[in-house]
């Protein structure tokens, strides 16, 4: 027996498709009259979305002392702020969050800070004007303005980047100026003591040691600093050791007189040059055994610094640098022994 189709099944399916048609209908009108009705706008709520991060860096101010900063590109580093390893002076962990600056690590056993900006070339910083404490360090302003000297980094509170040329405030290095300022003394003790100690790996042993304080109108900062390390290729002996001295006298409330004097001296052993085969056959070897690096500069300086007004400032500085570097670098190819000469008893000059 069949069962008849039940009559409000078929009623309420025409109910169904009548009602989706209609709304059909519906939804294509109102698009028409939104597209062609201008007026008609959705305002969407305003979004704001916030984040903070820790500035590890931050601008010099437009104006300080008689540095006109304005207009220029600008970076301040300061030690404490960063995670770095100042004991080997490592370049890259310093300027990282520095955008654009290339590091040239010289010897791999971090006596020189050697970097460049803007694309030039960072061999031993000669593309920057650099300074300590704003007293010129470059062995030479123009001819070959190589930095020699490198105070170590335990002895440096931060470190101010000025990207670009300013020949009438501090020289015309395409790179700009770089500066690096000591550790300033407690002027609320009479001896304040610092001292810094490392350990590591190759035979890595650095100390700093710090006396400063105030004594009535006198204020002072001394260190001694030494490093040594074996290297990882036999025969990489590195030894360096740097001494600073600073007086200041406050003659007035306007008038400053301070005498500085620092000095930065190394020794590195160089290793040489190395083929394929004997890098595959001891990666530690060396192929030279004369070769060493050995700057010993000196930078005294002498600052007359007047405040004549609210508006009108006069530095007189009186620097030098002073030193010699010594060397021996027979840079020619692995494959080329550095021996004596039979014909004149003595050992060979640079090959080109």
């Amino acid at each position: 027996m069949k069962t008849p189709f039940p009559f409000t099944f078929i009623l309420n399916t025409f109910f169904a498709l009548l009602l989706s048609l209609l709304n059909s209908i519906d939804l294509i009108a109102q698009t028409d009259s939104v597209v062609n009705d201008p007026q008609r706008t959705h305002l969407l709520r305003e979004l704001n979305v916030t984040d903070y991060r820790n500035r590890l860096t931050e601008s010099l101010p437009e104006i300080r002392g008689t540095y006109l900063f304005a207009g220029k590109r600008s970076e301040l580093i300061k030690l404490s702020d960063v995670d770095v390893n100042i004991a080997e002076k490592n370049g890259r962990q310093l300027f990282a969050r520095i955008p654009g600056v290339f590091v040239y690590d010289m010897d791999g056993a971090g006596n020189q800070l050697n970097i460049a900006t803007r694309g030039l070339d960072p061999h031993r910083s000669w593309e920057m004007n650099v300074r300590q404490n704003g007293i010129l360090t470059n062995s030479d302003m123009y001819g070959y303005p190589a930095s020699h000297y490198s105070a170590p980094m335990e002895s440096i509170s931060h470190i101010e980047l000025v990207r670009g040329t300013a020949s009438l405030q501090y020289g015309a290095q395409f790179g700009g100026m770089l500066n690096y300022v000591t550790k300033q003394a407690d002027t609320t003790k009479t001896i304040g003591v610092e001292s810094i100690n490392s350990a590591g790996t190759y035979g890595l042993l650095s100390t700093y040691n710090a006396l400063g304080g105030r004594i009535g109108k006198w204020t002072y900062y001394v260190y001694n600093y030494k490093r040594h390390s074996a290297g990882y290729r036999e025969g990489s002996r590195s030894d360096a050791n740097a001494q600073f001295a600073s007086v200041q006298f406050q003659a007035t409330r306007k008038i400053v007189w301070k005498a500085e004097v620092g000095r930065s001296a190394y020794i590195y052993k160089i290793p040489g040059p190395l083929t394929d085969s004997m890098f595959h056959e001891n990666p530690k070897q060396a192929s030279r055994q004369r070769n060493y690096f050995n700057p010993d500069i000196w930078v005294p300086s002498i600052v007359f610094d007047w405040k004549l007004s609210d508006r009108t400032q006069m530095t007189v500085t009186h620097s030098a640098v002073l030193g010699k570097r010594n060397s021996v670098q027979f840079d020619a190819l692995a494959n080329i022994k550095d021996t004596i000469n039979p014909e004149t008893g003595h050992f060979k000059t640079k090959t080109g």
